[in-house]
Formats: C-alpha cells, structure tokens, sequence
C-alpha cells in the first residue's frame, strides 16, 4: 500500500515494481491511497489504473506501461476500505510520499504536532482517520488486536532519518490512545529509513 501517489511515486517506486513483475514469478501489487486529492484518481481510473512512464536522456526518449497498481481509494471517500486494505495481511510493506507537511511532525519538540487540526480530530476519532498517521496507527492497531503480523512502514520522503520521524509519529500518536499498542509498535514494527 501507498499513500501519496504521486508523479514521483508513479516513476520511480511504481516502475521500480512493474520492472520486479516483469522478471518474478510471484506479482506484486500497490494499492494506492490519496488521503484527499481526487487528481490522480480522476486520471487514472478511466485506464484501468495502468499509466505510461517517460524516461528521457540526451540519446533517447523511452515511454513504458506501468500496470503496478491494483487499487486506488482516495481516504476521504473511502476510509474504511484503506482501513480493510491495512487490515490484510497481505499487505506487507505500507510506503508514504506525503510531502514533509504530510507527516504532522513538529521539528521543534521533535513529536507529533498535538496541536494540529487534523491530529486533534484523529484522536478524538482514531476510527476515522484523516491523516496519514492516524490511518497507519489505526491498522497497526487492528494488527495488534487481530494477532496479525504487523505490516513494515517505509517513508519515501526527503526528510533526514525519516523512518525514525515515521516511528516517533506513530509511536506518540498510539501512546495517546493505548500505551500497551505503542510497546507493541516499538517492539514489532520495523521502519527502516531510506534516501531519496
């Protein structure tokens, strides 16, 4: 699963797992998730969510088909299929582009940003996620209460140590709502960091 499918997203990390289906016997799929912007979706969804990716250097131009992704919600619309979609086991590895907005992190305290809007309402409401964090908090959460292996969160973005930002959002968000599921985030839940 990814949040934020973006044009970044859909040339490299879509490519890159169209290129891996192309050579493996066992397929992958990306389910996409637009947490408010019906943009993408509105492109996409009249060609079967397959796009065309182009790759220019100064010798040649190349145009690939990308059939990568199997499924598209957009959250505000559609929150309680994303909530099943991160319900499933079968989702593995849930990926964000998001934009450094995106994350709700105040830089300054080094924590989630508490006095956010959005954050305010996911709390309030953790069943009804807005943001990006209260939708991953609250499939963790099913994970744990389910004793189902829980899925690994990979930020994309360019933010210095970002797998250790998404951690530290994650786990201050699930400590406000249930401090035995945050030890279980802490212990089980990987988030590895990544360049951009």
């Amino acid at each position: 699963m990814h949040f934020g499918p973006g044009a970044f997203f859909r040339s490299f990390v879509a490519s890159l797992l169209d290129d891996v289906n192309q050579r493996e016997v066992e397929k992958w799929g990306i389910i996409a998730v637009s947490l408010n912007s019906e943009d993408t979706f509105n492109k996409l969804a009249g060609q079967e969510l397959v796009f065309n990716a182009l790759s220019m250097s100064s010798e040649k131009k190349q145009v690939r088909q990308i059939s990568s992704i199997s499924e598209f919600f957009v959250a505000k619309n559609d929150g309680q299929s994303v909530l099943e979609a991160l319900s499933n086991e079968q989702i593995e590895v849930v990926s964000l582009t998001i934009t450094e907005k995106g994350y709700h992190y105040n830089s300054d305290k080094k924590e989630l940003d508490y006095g956010h809007q959005n954050i305010i309402d996911d709390l309030g409401y953790p069943e009804k996620p807005k943001t990006a964090v209260g939708f991953l908090a609250a499939g963790l959460r099913d994970r744990y209460l389910s004793g189902k292996a829980p899925f690994t969160v990979l930020s994309c973005d360019n933010l210095p140590n970002n797998g250790a930002i998404v951690k530290k959002i994650v786990l201050d968000f699930a400590q406000k709502i249930d401090p035995n599921l945050a030890n279980w985030i802490s212990k089980e839940v990987c988030f590895p960091s990544s360049m951009v």
